[in-house]
């Protein structure tokens, strides 16, 4: 019975996930989708999506990868390729066609939001009539004989709704094809009223719905496959709804600020993706930006002009780099907008007492020195100063903070951060160290290798050379010196370069696939040990694939995470960027 079960839904799905090149332009599938429905993942194009993936030289490599292989020579996969082969036979096509033909008008998945057992209907809606019955009579055939063989309890019962033919296999399997179109869903009650609207027309459906419109408009062009959400039942459920109002938990509000602002105002969000060049778009969209916005905006969003968050520092090794902006003085100037009276009251009491622990300096007074663009990067070691060696390897990070007033903030952070070293200097001996680089003076630190230390078996201390220093305006607090000497060159290097008027983009990432590469490869070791275990196989066979895995990361490129707050809309822009691009 799974096996039966499994056939029709993977058949429904390789239907589903292909986008197809169009003749002319079938019927809308939305129009068999109720418009009281509050989800929805749409395929426009079907073929494309197959041809654009599995053309993708990266998905050839991943398929000669150990784990992803067994995959494909499975017991379950081989039967798939069998009934697609079975349907190209008996149907006279190979399956690009068959999917231009039988799914070429686009396909979508609804679902009605509730608390048990959300109605689901998918729609595949095709351009050759003639051919989706043949198609339909044959998987009817093949899910009639499944059953026999596997004498199931549950058997293939047909009925009629309004003169369509219906099919139900179980309590939630049901099924019928409506003129070019095939419709499953886990109600039948959803089945019906698809039905419905393929014979009393689409004004009851999605496809006229403005929400709709407007989020085929904010969305890319032509977009490989898209989502679309009713906001409104999030902002009217009981244990969401809190999270959009005011006296959210604080730590939200720091955090996510300017997201939960613009989703709370937002009447639905879209996500899609595309390609892009010779990459891909991931992106997520809601129409509420800047306009109307509320405190917790101007504290996450920089400015229209003049605001621009910083470009991600990139030292030699880098495996990530994150540039965000975070105007954090504003929470004090803004208190009253952003937080209840019962929060104002705490973070005013916190401020009263911080001057015991920041040197005679309040929070809020410190708070107004910080500036508003941060930035912070990870990448792998070059070379040590310890001879003895950690037994698990960590990257060398680093946080480069702007600042309003960097003196003070400077003289703060300075007396702050050697009592934090003194405390812990005295568990793992902890020794300071000045130094220099470039003129600029490093308050340095470095573990004595001659120690004991009982909390750090494992050595994981010699993986750090933690330091501070202030270059310009900027505040870095290092892991290790080396990362400090490298984006003290970085900032001294980007002080002559021009910078431009303004960006609506308020934070950016990137993740580096050959810095994550190499530091998978100083691990190999646990890896190797971990594919061993996990898998079962030799130690030749887990150091080819330790090292096919490695290489694989190394030649995936660029990942790019962005959000952009502008006027009407708000986006998080997700690139993958193949090697040689940017």
């Amino acid at each position: 019975m799974r096996c039966t079960r499994v056939a029709f839904v993977g058949l429904a799905s390789l239907m589903i996930g292909v986008a197809t090149a169009r003749a002319e332009a079938p019927a809308d599938p939305l129009r068999l989708v109720p418009d009281t429905t509050d989800l929805v993942v749409e395929i426009r194009h079907p073929r494309l999506v197959a041809e654009t993936l599995y053309g993708l030289e990266v998905i050839k490599k991943v398929e000669a990868f150990g784990p992803v292989r067994e995959i494909l020579e499975s017991t379950n996969y081989r039967r798939f390729h069998q009934l697609v082969a079975y349907f190209e036979k008996q149907l006279g096509a190979k399956w690009p066609e068959l999917l231009d033909r039988l799914a070429g008008g686009g396909a979508v998945a609804a679902v009605k939001i509730q608390p048990d057992n959300a109605p689901v209907l998918l729609v595949v809606q095709g351009k050759d009539a003639a051919l989706l019955r043949r198609f339909a009579a044959l998987g009817l055939q093949l899910l009639e004989q499944e059953v026999a063989r596997n004498d199931g309890k549950d058997h293939l019962e047909r009925g009629k709704h309004r003169g369509v033919d219906t099919y139900q296999l179980g309590k939630e399997l049901h099924a019928a094809v409506t003129g070019t179109a095939m419709l499953l869903s886990n109600k039948a009650d959803a089945l019906h009223a698809a039905i419905d609207l393929s014979i009393d027309g689409p004004q009851k459906s999605l496809a006229p719905s403005p929400k709709i419109s407007e989020a085929r408009n904010l969305a890319p062009a032509d977009p490989l496959a898209m989502l679309w959400f009713n906001m409104d039942v999030a902002h009217k459920n009981p244990q969401v709804k809190d999270v959009f109002a005011k006296g959210r938990d604080p730590f939200l509000t720091v955090l996510f600020g300017g997201w939960l602002d613009t989703a709370r105002r937002a009447s639905f969000l879209t996500a899609a993706m595309a390609k892009e060049g010779d990459g891909f778009l991931f992106t997520l969209r809601m129409p509420a930006g800047r306009e109307g916005s509320g405190g917790e905006q101007s504290v996450h969003v920089p400015p229209p002009s003049g605001g621009e968050v910083l470009p991600p520092l990139e030292p030699p090794g880098v495996i990530l780099s994150h540039s965000f902006y975070l105007d954090v003085g504003k929470f004090w100037d803004y208190r009253a907008k952003i937080f209840t009276p019962e929060q104002i009251k705490n973070l005013e009491d916190a401020d009263t007492k911080s001057a015991l622990v920041l040197a005679g300096q309040k929070l809020s007074t410190l708070l107004k020195h910080a500036g508003a663009r941060h930035r912070f990067v990870s990448a792998n070691p070059r070379t040590s100063p310890y001879k003895r060696q950690p037994k698990q390897p960590v990257p060398a990070f680093a946080v480069v903070a702007e600042l309003r007033d960097s003196a003070e903030f400077t003289k703060t952070m300075n007396t702050v951060l050697r009592g934090v070293a003194l405390i812990g200097g005295s568990q793992f001996k902890l020794k300071l160290s000045d130094a220099k680089h470039c003129n600029y003076k490093l308050i340095a630190y470095r573990f004595d290798e001659e120690a004991k230390v009982n909390q750090d078996p494992n050595d994981i201390r010699f993986n750090f050379t933690p330091c501070f220093t202030t270059v310009g305006n900027y505040f870095i607090a290092s892991s290790t010196t080396e990362l400090c000497h490298d984006l003290i060159d970085l900032l001294e290097k980007e002080a002559n370069q021009k910078r431009g008027s303004g960006s609506s983009v308020a934070m950016r990432t990137v993740g580096y696939a050959p810095g994550a590469a190499d530091s998978l490869a100083v691990g190999a070791d646990a890896l190797l040990a971990q594919t061993i275990l996990s898998r079962a196989v030799t130690l030749d066979e887990a150091r080819a694939e330790t090292k096919t895995l490695i290489e694989l990361v190394r030649q995936l490129g660029q990942v790019k995470l962005e959000t952009e707050y502008h006027a009407t809309d708000f986006r998080v822009n997700l690139r993958w960027l193949p090697p040689g691009t940017r």
